[in-house]
This record gives C-alpha cells, sequence and structure tokens, in this order.
C-alpha cells in the first residue's frame, strides 16, 4: 500500500511520464520482496523480468525486508549499480528513502577531473580516464549532466557522478524525485528506453528534467520526507 501511495503521488505530480503511459496502458506492476539478501533480490528480479512482456511494460520492486539496504542508501546504491551487469537487456532505476545521488557541482570550467565516458554501444565505461570539465551548464550539458573532453580530444556530456570529485556541496532537492517509501528497483525494458530516447529527443528530455526540478525546488526535500513517512 505505501508504494501504490507514493506511485500514485509521482503520477499525479507529472514528473515521471513513463508512469502515466505504464499506469493508462495497465502495464504497470508492483511487487513485494520479501528477500533478505541481494542474491535473493536477484533471483526475484529475474523472475519479474521474464513478466515484462509488450512495449511501457515495468514493475517495481519494493524490498523492504533487506537491512543493509533499508539502513544504508549508499550499500542499495552500489548493490544495484553491479547488479545492472547481470540485466543487459532492461534499465534498473534505484528509488530509496534516503536517496542522495545528487550535491551541488563543485568544478569549474577548465578543471581537470577523472571520469568515466559512454561506450558505443551505451553504458558506463568500467574505468575512469582523464579529462577536463567544459561546462554544467544545463542549458548545454542538460541537468545533472557535464561536458568534457577526455584525453583522446573526445567530448562527451556525462552525469555529474561519473566524474571523480564533482560533487560536494550541499544535497539538492533533486534528491526527493528518487525517494521512496521503501528501497525500491523500477525494472524497465531496454527496448523502451531506447525508443523513448529516439522519439522524444535530447531537448524534449531536459526540458522535462528542468520542469522536475524546479517542482523539487519548490516542494523541498523536508516536506516530501514527510510524505513518505506518512505513507508508511
Amino acid at each position: 500500500l505505501s508504494t501504490r501511495l507514493w506511485l500514485d503521488h509521482v503520477t499525479g505530480s507529472g514528473v515521471c511520464p513513463w508512469s502515466e503511459v505504464a499506469k493508462k496502458e495497465d502495464r504497470i506492476r508492483i511487487v513485494h520482496c520479501s528477500a533478505f539478501t541481494t542474491r535473493a533480490v536477484a533471483r526475484r528480479l529475474e523472475l519479474e523480468s521474464r513478466q515484462l512482456c509488450g512495449q511501457w511494460s515495468t514493475v517495481l520492486v519494493a524490498c523492504s525486508r533487506h537491512a543493509k539496504w533499508s539502513s544504508s542508501w549508499s550499500s542499495f546504491l552500489t548493490d544495484v549499480t553491479q547488479l545492472t551487469a547481470y540485466f543487459p537487456s532492461l534499465g534498473l532505476v534505484p528509488f530509496h528513502p534516503d536517496s542522495a545521488r545528487w550535491s551541488s557541482f563543485s568544478l569549474q570550467p577548465g578543471d581537470s577531473a577523472m571520469a568515466y565516458y559512454e561506450e558505443e554501444g551505451g553504458g558506463r565505461s568500467s574505468s575512469q580516464e582523464e579529462c577536463v570539465v567544459l561546462s554544467a551548464e544545463p542549458k548545454v550539458a542538460g541537468v545533472r549532466r557535464a561536458m568534457v573532453r577526455f584525453a583522446d580530444g573526445q567530448e562527451q556530456v556525462v552525469p555529474w557522478d561519473w566524474i571523480g570529485g564533482s560533487m560536494g556541496g550541499a544535497l539538492l532537492a533533486d534528491n526527493l524525485l528518487s525517494r521512496s517509501p521503501y528501497p525500491t528497483i523500477h525494472l524497465l525494458r531496454g527496448a523502451d528506453l531506447s525508443y523513448v530516447a529516439r522519439a522524444v529527443g535530447v531537448d524534449r528530455v531536459n526540458a522535462l528534467l528542468m520542469r522536475n526540478q524546479r517542482f523539487a525546488c519548490e516542494r523541498g526535500l523536508e516536506e516530501h520526507d514527510q510524505f513518505l513517512k506518512a505513507c508508511r
């Protein structure tokens, strides 16, 4: 019930068009995973992945009994990041009561750093490379992204958290967009992600992210956290 209340709020606020479409098409499911270990959760994800049939099919796997995840956002994020390697055709999006992925960007244009890069087939590289920051302006690089130039001359736009030491200030209100009543993994079909990227385009996606950022700033982390407590 807690996850359903949260999902209804997310859908109603318009911050996630994906959930709106999936709900309208009756393609979204919520399941409670009672597993206590990450290995057991992985088995449940494998089972649920087989149920993703048809465009916009999606499932939210709520893991309220995984003690390590419940008490530590960083442990949850690390484990979910590692789990993505076992599901190459899916997208795994982490939500957590204490999600703290984003803080203010601390680097300036011209600063040197180490960053992951996007590989040709998509996805993050396994190691970081030297780069120079060119811009972190939303109108240039997108929301919570930065344009960098790597040592080989290649320029890419990458998420802030791909760049080592790039965030060190106060937490951003943006984090509330990834805060849920319990540690939750959102399973998405990779084919749908690719379709949206082609059909919608970078400009429209960035416009949506900027709108969501304004929503988050107006609501604030404290108000959203009170809402999550009321959902439990």
